[in-house]
């Protein structure tokens, strides 16, 4: 999704969510977020995109496809379906009707045609990005739970921010050395709990001086 940057995750995830399941993108932006209603098709093609890249990245980088995508698949099937039955958006006006549509030879091949050409773009990303996805997954091995300044970081370059112990980010300006209090000594009447000749708990170092 951060090559989508309407769709660019604000945080990743490897920790399991409360069903089990494994972690993933976390407070994604979903297709209508921002918008009145209506959608261009690049915004389409986008999120068709963001679908197929579970399977993109199975077959890049493990080189094999695992059943874990499946509802991704169906996900961006109905949505390329749709541009081409329902919004007019494949070069034809005509609106079909749905259990037409699903007879239609032609359909599901124009329906095949969109997901290939967004599926082999996305795999061209992630075959292009490939050293720094290896870089955000060490991250994630190391901190379970990133968000979009550590991956951006990544992706410039540079190295993804310091981590406060309740994983935000520390700013540099903020990266400070934490000095412990000094402890004072030699005062009148001694350190507490103890008297004026230093004798007593804590009085070590409270004797008067003439």
């Amino acid at each position: 999704a951060r090559f989508q940057p309407s769709r660019a995750a604000r945080k990743v995830s490897i920790v399991p969510t409360a069903d089990g399941s494994a972690g993933g993108f976390g407070d994604t932006p979903s297709i209508t977020e921002g918008h009145s209603g209506a959608l261009t098709r690049e915004e389409i093609f986008t999120e068709i995109s963001v679908a197929l890249g579970g399977r993109a990245a199975e077959v890049v980088f493990l080189n094999e496809a695992l059943s874990g995508s499946s509802s991704d698949l169906a996900y961006a099937t109905r949505l390329a379906g749709s541009m081409i039955t329902q919004f007019g958006m494949n070069g034809s006006l005509y609106v079909y009707e749905s259990a037409r549509s699903v007879r239609d030879p032609s359909v599901k091949q124009e329906v095949e045609k969109v997901l290939n050409e967004q599926f082999e773009q996305v795999k061209g990303l992630l075959t292009e990005h490939s050293a720094a996805i290896e870089q955000i997954v060490d991250l994630l091995q190391q901190r379970e739970t990133i968000n979009a300044e550590d991956v951006q970081a990544i992706l410039e370059g540079r190295d993804p921010p310091l981590n406060d112990a309740r994983g935000h980010n520390i700013e540099e300006s903020d990266r400070r050395e934490v000095v412990p209090a000094s402890v004072g000594v030699g005062s009148d009447s001694g350190s507490q709990g103890g008297d004026a000749n230093g004798t007593g708990a804590g009085g070590s170092s409270g004797a008067q001086t003439p």
